[in-house]
C-alpha cells in the first residue's frame, strides 16, 4: 500500500464519519478504480461504497447494487469479512434478505467466516422459515456436530431431527433416527 493511497483512504473514511457522504463516496470510488490502489485499499473502498448504497448516503439508496458489489468479493478469501458485514446489513431488507442469507450460509458452511453461533443459528432459522430447508439443514447439521454451546447444539440437533420426521431436504423419514438424535444430545445435559 502506498502511503499516498493510505492517506486518501483515511481521508475518505473521515469524510464518511463526518457525514460528508458525497465527498466520501467520490473518494472511495476513485480508490476502488485506481490502478495504483492495492487490493486492501480497493476492498476497504468497496466496503464503504456498499455502505453508502445500503443507507442512501451521498447516493440514492440501492441495496441491490450493494449486494452485487459484495458478491464481487465472493471468491477472494481476504475480502469475506467485509462482504459478510455487507450481507448482514442486507439481510435486514425483505426484498433481498433471502439472497443475502443464502450467501451467508455459503460463507459459513465453507468455513470462510467464523461467527457467533447464535447469529448463524438465527440465519438458519430465517432460511428455514423461507422454505430454504437444504441451506438451513446444512447449518443445523454443522452446528449440531461442532457447537461448543450446549443450547445451540441441542436446538440444532432437534431441528436436524425434524428433517427425519418431516422428510424435508429429501431426507428419508425415519422417526427412530430423529428420536435417537434427540435422546443422545439430551443425555448430555
Amino acid at each position: 500500500m502506498t502511503s499516498q493511497n493510505i492517506h486518501k483512504l483515511k481521508t475518505a473514511i473521515n469524510y464518511y464519519k463526518n457525514k460528508n457522504y458525497i465527498e466520501a463516496l467520490k473518494s472511495f470510488q476513485n480508490l476502488a478504480t485506481s490502478a495504483f490502489s492495492s487490493s486492501e485499499i480497493i476492498d476497504e473502498a468497496k466496503y464503504y461504497i456498499a455502505l453508502c448504497y445500503i443507507h442512501g448516503k451521498g447516493v440514492e439508496q440501492d441495496r441491490k447494487f450493494a449486494l452485487d458489489l459484495a458478491k464481487d468479493d465472493y471468491h477472494d478469501l481476504n475480502k469475506y469479512e467485509n462482504a459478510w458485514n455487507i450481507f448482514s446489513e442486507l439481510a435486514k431488507d425483505d426484498e433481498i434478505k433471502l439472497e443475502a442469507l443464502s450467501i451467508m450460509e455459503y460463507y459459513y458452511n465453507k468455513g470462510y467466516i467464523k461467527t457467533n453461533e447464535r447469529h448463524i443459528f438465527k440465519i438458519a432459522l430465517e432460511l428455514y422459515s423461507k422454505d430454504k430447508y437444504k441451506k438451513a439443514y446444512d447449518i443445523f447439521f454443522k452446528l449440531a456436530a461442532n457447537s461448543k454451546n450446549k443450547e445451540i447444539k441441542f436446538l440444532s440437533t432437534c431441528l436436524e431431527a425434524s428433517y427425519y420426521i418431516t422428510g424435508y431436504n429429501r431426507i428419508e423419514k425415519n422417526k427412530n433416527k430423529a428420536f435417537e438424535l434427540i435422546l443422545k444430545e439430551s443425555s448430555k445435559f
